[in-house]
């Protein structure tokens, strides 16, 4: 998964890096190292990430966990 696609994902739910961050239970430096590529996503966080994009409705799953 590229930064891009992190990026691309965080805007399609309307999050600030702080906030998608907060969601999927990274730091927000973290997330903001996927964005840059300064540091790849790790494969269970590529899974989480691409699963809120197939599916927004989990956010709210998430939001209240």
């Amino acid at each position: 998964m590229t930064g891009a696609e992190v990026k691309q994902i965080r805007n399609k739910l309307g999050l600030s890096q702080k906030a998608m961050a907060g969601l999927i239970g990274c730091k927000w430096r973290t997330l903001q190292n996927w964005e840059c590529e300064t540091t790849k996503v790790p494969g269970k966080a590529e899974r989480l990430l691409v699963g809120v994009d197939r599916f927004p409705e989990f956010v709210k799953v998430l939001e209240n966990f």
